[in-house]
């Protein structure tokens, strides 16, 4: 059911980050959820320009005599620029309440099936409280491997006669689709980190704290570039994407887990030079 009385604030994403940014991001409005003709726990806010803007519920909703106080954030927020109405789009952020990701309003293209039919309005970007507390999501898992050229292309590292390579840069995405192969476009970014030495005195890239779910590892395609790490190389493992690099399939995290997905490079042997043309004369009779 709806709630009323929650303190509601806008903000517009100034720095185009994507996300709540205090200091950096400007006030637009506040207003409270009411009964504005649909039931309670509706809220609004009109005479909007086009823009990219980001909705918080804020922390004095959650004081002791607040509103929600007892409440928290239903686990599972969904981008609210998606367009899908009644799920949850806010996030915790300690000390700032509840927030969710930057939503763009482009006048006469806003969804006309989320309660209304005016394409100048959005009332996809809800929120969702539950006072049962929803034990906290443990992110302790862990994502590395190496990065080695593969002399021989056969896929596996061999130590006494192949070396690894350093400063590769690796990214991390979210296989937000659920393919099981990089999406780009669809995906989400996480990180980026750089091969390096590490404690054992190896080269390899390490990702840690990440939670429960499917993951991408990408070595990205500006190490291809020319001056790039890996100008002149093609990848023994995983599979080349064109404009994108060379991608992992996807990597299924889950409790206890500590994976690896090794990148190999190889340097295709140069093509044979074409004969230079030769002009033969004939021979004259004897």
């Amino acid at each position: 059911t709806g709630a009323d009385g929650i303190l509601l604030s806008l903000w517009h994403d100034s720095d185009g980050s994507g996300y709540y940014t205090p200091d950096a991001d400007s006030f637009v409005a506040d207003t409270v959820t009411a009964d504005i003709g649909n039931g309670p726990g509706w809220y609004i806010f009109e005479n909007l320009c086009n823009g990219d803007y980001i909705v918080q519920a804020v922390p004095a909703n959650f004081d002791d005599g607040g509103v929600l106080d007892g409440y928290f954030s239903t686990l599972g927020s969904s981008d609210p620029d998606d367009d899908v109405n009644n799920d949850d789009n806010g996030d915790l952020m300690s000390g700032y309440g509840v927030v969710g990701l930057a939503i763009t309003l482009t006048a006469g293209e806003e969804p006309v099936n989320d309660g209304d039919d005016d394409p100048d309005t959005n009332l996809t970007a809800d929120f969702g409280f539950s006072q049962d507390k929803i034990p906290p999501v443990i992110c302790d898992l862990g994502l590395s491997g190496i990065t080695w050229n593969d002399a021989d292309n056969d896929g596996v590292y061999q130590s006494d006669s192949e070396i690894r390579i350093e400063n590769v840069k690796v990214s991390l995405w979210q296989d937000s689709d659920g393919s099981g192969d990089y999406t780009p476009d669809v995906d989400e970014f996480l990180a980026d980190v750089f091969s390096a030495e590490d404690e054992q005195g190896g080269i390899r890239y390490v990702y840690e704290n990440l939670c429960e779910g499917d993951y991408i590892v990408q070595t990205a395609p500006e190490n291809f570039n020319e001056g790039g790490i890996l100008n002149g190389y093609s990848g023994s493992t995983g599979h080349a994407v064109p404009g994108h690099g060379v991608v992992s399939s996807v990597i299924t995290l889950t409790a206890g887990d500590t994976s690896e997905f090794d990148f190999g490079f190889y340097k295709p042997d140069e093509p044979e030079p074409e004969p230079e043309n030769t002009e033969y004369q004939p021979m004259k009779p004897f």
